[in-house]
């Protein structure tokens, strides 16, 4: 299950949109930015909502990589 953040930096109004994604184990439930795909570290997201909405809905398709032969 994944969600969208919107942060708002207070002193230069700067607007961000982060992913997040529930992490349910035994006793441990919370949501993290830690979307555990490979070769992406940090936040994932946009400065817009509908930048961070199309991550998401590549994320969710599970195509985060083509490849393409030449």
């Amino acid at each position: 299950m994944y969600r969208i953040v919107k942060e708002t930096n207070q002193l230069t109004g700067r607007v961000e949109y982060i992913i997040e994604r529930y992490v349910n184990y035994f006793f441990y439930r919370k949501w993290t930015r830690d979307l555990d795909i490979e070769g992406v570290s940090g936040n994932v997201g946009g400065f817009t909502l509908e930048e961070a909405q199309r991550k998401l809905a590549i994320i969710k398709s599970g195509e985060i990589t083509t490849k393409e032969v030449v």
